[in-house]
């Protein structure tokens, strides 16, 4: 599995946008199997170092700074959670969705 070539990380969400949680600085990412269960297994350093070599990797006229903190569920091995579920907040739009997508 090789992270310095994979698009892994492909999909980033703006977290900071006013129509999600404004001021929180947070840059959110999705993955499915088989990526999520690689990742879950990983020391959280080890998910910290792919994350941003993909980061830079995808944005390189921006200086990425690391992050101040980095968290990554254990859905796959919390044998509590049986599974991930995607929950929406009811009247969800394209709106919010597309916000998401902006730029940081």
């Amino acid at each position: 599995n090789d992270t310095a070539s994979a698009d892994h990380f492909s999909r980033w969400r703006n977290m900071n946008h006013e129509m999600a949680i404004p001021g929180s600085q947070i840059l959110f990412s999705f993955l499915g199997d088989p990526q999520s269960s690689y990742y879950e297994a990983l020391p959280l350093e080890d998910v910290q170092v792919a994350v941003m070599k993909q980061l830079r990797r995808q944005f390189p006229d921006i200086e990425v700074p690391d992050p101040i903190d980095i968290y990554i569920s254990r859905h796959g091995y919390d044998r509590t959670r049986y599974g991930a579920f995607i929950v929406s907040r009811s009247k969800w739009t394209g709106d919010y969705e597309r916000a998401f997508d902006e730029p940081v």
